[in-house]
């Protein structure tokens, strides 16, 4: 009975550590995905053909000072790039 008891309690140690390893994925997951969202309404609201270059170039500039890690894993130079060639 004893060993079962010690069985039950591991078990739920196991879980209850499972459960927080996976509270901290999820909570990791919506934080990025936020950021991906934010980073994209930037670079969708940059994209309108109304947007004078000056308020383009505020928003990338902002964009790689506040997202560093998305401004290079989304290649957003090229984007903003691109943004400008297509002004010319």
């Amino acid at each position: 009975m004893l060993t079962f008891l010690c069985s039950v309690q591991d078990t739920a140690v196991v879980l209850a550590r499972e459960k927080e390893r996976l509270d901290d994925l999820a909570a990791e997951a919506a934080a990025a995905a936020q950021s991906l969202s934010e980073v994209y309404a930037a670079v969708e609201h940059c994209g309108g053909a109304d947007v004078p270059p000056s308020e383009q170039l505020a928003a990338y500039t902002q964009l790689q000072r506040r997202y560093p890690e998305e401004y290079v894993m989304y290649n957003l130079p090229a984007a903003a790039l691109a943004e400008v060639r297509n002004m010319l």
